[in-house]
C-alpha cells in the first residue's frame, strides 16, 4: 500500500459533478502546505481544511498529465525568502476557498535564508478525476514562474524540432539566407557578401562619410510600430500604437476582470456597477441607528428598573429619591401646607400648626445650631469635634480644645497666653531640645556605610569632612568629655573644631587627612644586613643601627649586622634617612 497519495475530498467531488452538469468549470488557483500539527497525516476525503496550514501561495502550474488523460497535475514555487517550517501535507483550494483535494508527503523542512541556508521549493500534486474537463486548466501568465524541468524540456523539445515558421515583416522565424544584390525578396535575408556588394555600390555613388541628403522618400516602406513610413510624411504615434496605456490614463479598453472577484461579498467582474450597503460591511447607515434592534444585548438599570428595551418601564419618584409631585413627606401621604409669613418660610401638614422652615431667607443663627457667631463671643467649657477648627484671629477658651481634625491658625499660637507652641513657623532652636548646633554642618553619616568611617558634609562647599570615630581617638589621643558643640572654625571645612562646656573654649580638631600626612603612627625596624669590618670602629649606614657581628681577629675577617629603622605615616612605611 502506498505510503503517501492524494484524494479529492467530498467537498472538491462534489463541485466536480456539479461543474459537469452545470458547465461551469472549478477554478482552483492555490496550493497550501502545512505540518500535520508535528506528525505525519493520512489525507481523508472528509476534510475541508489541512490539519494545521503554514504556507499558502497561488498555483504556478495547472495541467494534464502527458500519459494520463484523467491526471491533472498542480505545480506551486515556494522562494528561497520563504521558510522556517515543516512540510507533510498539501491541499489544492478552489477560487471560492473550498478545499479540493489533499494529501501527505514525505516530511521536508523548508529553510528561510535568515537560518542561514535556502532553497527554492517546488511542489507538485496529481490528482485524479472523471472529467478534466471540469477543470479549468487556464493559469495567470503574470504569475507563472517557470521552473528548471521545464525550461530544460521546452529547450530540448526546441533543439530538436524544425517545425518552425518562416519570418516576415512582421512576425519572427527561420530565414533563408541570400546573396542577391537585386532580389526584391521580403523572406530572404542578406549574407555579408550581399552586404558588402551594396556598400561598393553606394560608395560609388556617395562620398565613403556622406548621407543620402537627397533622398525623400525609402525605396522600401517601413513600418514603424504598425503605422507605415517611406519618408514622405510624418506619422504619428499613439500609446495604442505601442501597446500601452496613455501617461496618467487607465485601462479604458477592459471592460471584464480575467479573474472575478468578491467586494464585501458582492461578486463583481467589471461588467456592470455594483452596490454596496451599510449591511454589506455590517455597519449602520451614515448618520442612522440601530433601528432593526428591539431588545439590548447586555440589560441595563435605569434608575434601579430593569430595562432591555422590549417593553416600557415606569420611573417612580421614590427610585430617584424624590417627593411624589402632590403627595406628602417621605411615605406619608398627609398634605402638606406651606406658607410665607413675611419673614419666614413654614410649612403644615394637615391640622398641625405651621412651624418655621429653613430656607435661604431663614437661615439658622449660631445660638439655634450651638455654634459661635462669626464675628467672635466667648464659649465656657470645653470644645470637641472630629472636624477642623479654622479661624483667622485668635481662638480662646478658659477649658480644653479637643479636635481629631487640623486646627489651624495664620500666626500659629495656641496655648496659654505667653506661652508659644511649636510649629512650621515656631522651630525651636537647638538649645531648646538639648541638641548640638550645626555650625555649617549638613549632614553626618558614615562613609560608603562603613561604621568605623563617620564625617560631616560641609554645608558651604558640600565637601565631606572625615571624623576620627571614638575608637581611633581613644587608642591614640588622650580622652577627653565634655564637649557641648562641634562645627567648622569660621566656616573652614578644612578647620573643624569641638566647644568646651566647661569653659565655652573652642578646641580645634586635626582632621584624618592632616594626622595621617603629619604624624607617625608605627616605629619598626626593616631587614638585617650586613657588612665586612675593615678594622677599627665601624659605624651602621645612615638611619640604621648595628645589631650583631664579630671583631676582626687574627686572619679572620670581622662582619657587622645592621638594620635600617622605619617609620609608618599615612598607611605607608618610610625608612628613616640621614
Amino acid at each position: 500500500m502506498a505510503t503517501f497519495k492524494s484524494v479529492v475530498t467530498k467537498l472538491g467531488q462534489a463541485r466536480i459533478a456539479e461543474a459537469i452538469q452545470s458547465g461551469k468549470n472549478i477554478n482552483i488557483i492555490e496550493m497550501a502546505v502545512g505540518d500535520g500539527g508535528g506528525k505525519p497525516t493520512q489525507p481523508d476525503a472528509a476534510q475541508t481544511k489541512l490539519i494545521k496550514e503554514t504556507y499558502r501561495t497561488t498555483l504556478n502550474s495547472l495541467k494534464l498529465d502527458a500519459k494520463n488523460p484523467n491526471w491533472i497535475i498542480a505545480e506551486a514555487i515556494i522562494s528561497a525568502s520563504v521558510g522556517g517550517f515543516w512540510m507533510r501535507e498539501m491541499g489544492l483550494y478552489a477560487d471560492d476557498g473550498a478545499l479540493i483535494a489533499v494529501c501527505n508527503m514525505a516530511d521536508t523542512y523548508k529553510p528561510t535564508l535568515a537560518e542561514g541556508s535556502g532553497r527554492t521549493q517546488t511542489l507538485r500534486m496529481v490528482i485524479t478525476v472523471t472529467d478534466t474537463g471540469a477543470v479549468s486548466l487556464t493559469m495567470d501568465d503574470t504569475l507563472i514562474v517557470a521552473t528548471e524541468e521545464y525550461v530544460n524540456d521546452l529547450l530540448a523539445a526546441h533543439e530538436k524540432s524544425r517545425n518552425h515558421p518562416d519570418g516576415t515583416l512582421t512576425e519572427k522565424g527561420f530565414l533563408q539566407l541570400s546573396s542577391s544584390v537585386s532580389s526584391t525578396s521580403e523572406t530572404l535575408a542578406a549574407t555579408p557578401k550581399a552586404v558588402k556588394a551594396a556598400n561598393d555600390n553606394a560608395n560609388g555613388r556617395l562620398p565613403s562619410d556622406g548621407t543620402a541628403v537627397a533622398a525623400d522618400k525609402l525605396s522600401i516602406a517601413r513600418k514603424i510600430a504598425g503605422v507605415a513610413f517611406d519618408g514622405t510624411k510624418d506619422i504619428s504615434l499613439t500609446a495604442d500604437s505601442v501597446g500601452a496605456l496613455p501617461s496618467g490614463g487607465t485601462a479604458v479598453a477592459a471592460s471584464k476582470l480575467s479573474m472575478a472577484r468578491k467586494i464585501a461579498g458582492v461578486e463583481f467582474d467589471g461588467t456592470k456597477d455594483i452596490s454596496l450597503t451599510a449591511d454589506s460591511v455590517g455597519a449602520l447607515p451614515s448618520g442612522g441607528t440601530a433601528v432593526a434592534a428591539n431588545k439590548l444585548a447586555t440589560a441595563r438599570k435605569i434608575a434601579g428598573v430593569a430595562f432591555d428595551g422590549t417593553k416600557d418601564i415606569a420611573i417612580t419618584s421614590g427610585d430617584v429619591g424624590a417627593v411624589q409631585q402632590g403627595g406628602g413627606v417621605g411615605m406619608t401621604t398627609n398634605k402638606v401646607i406651606l406658607g410665607w409669613d413675611g419673614t419666614k418660610l413654614r410649612a403644615q401638614v394637615d391640622s398641625t400648626s405651621m412651624g418655621a422652615l429653613y430656607c435661604e431667607k431663614n437661615k439658622p443663627t449660631a445660638q439655634e445650631t450651638g455654634a459661635l457667631p462669626l464675628s467672635g463671643g466667648d464659649l465656657k467649657g470645653s470644645v470637641t469635634t472630629t472636624g477642623e477648627i479654622s479661624a483667622q484671629g485668635d481662638i480662646h477658651s478658659d477649658s480644653n480644645i479637643h479636635s481629631s481634625g487640623t486646627i489651624q491658625a495664620a500666626k500659629g499660637v495656641y496655648d496659654s497666653p505667653g506661652v508659644r507652641a511649636y510649629s512650621s513657623n515656631n522651630k525651636p532652636l537647638p538649645k531648646d531640645i538639648g541638641a548640638i548646633e550645626r555650625d555649617g554642618c549638613s549632614v553626618a553619616g558614615f562613609v560608603g556605610g562603613n561604621g568605623s568611617a563617620p564625617y560631616m558634609r560641609y554645608a558651604a562647599s558640600d565637601t565631606v569632612v572625615e571624623l576620627a570615630p571614638r575608637d581611633w581617638v581613644n587608642g591614640n589621643f588622650i580622652q577627653r568629655d565634655g564637649c557641648r558643640a562641634a562645627g567648622f572654625v569660621g566656616g573652614n571645612g578644612a578647620d573643624p573644631y569641638m566647644l568646651y562646656t566647661a569653659s565655652n573654649t573652642v578646641v580645634q580638631l586635626a582632621t584624618r587627612d592632616l594626622v595621617n600626612q603629619n604624624f607617625l603612627t608605627s616605629i619598626s625596624r626593616g631587614a638585617q644586613s650586613s657588612m665586612v669590618m675593615d678594622g677599627g670602629m665601624v659605624e651602621a649606614p645612615t638611619g640604621c643601627v648595628l645589631t650583631g657581628g664579630n671583631g676582626n681577629e687574627g686572619n679572620q675577617v670581622g662582619y657587622a649586622l645592621y638594620r635600617p629603622l622605619q617609620m609608618r605615616r599615612n598607611g605607608t612605611w618610610l625608612i628613616i634617612e640621614g
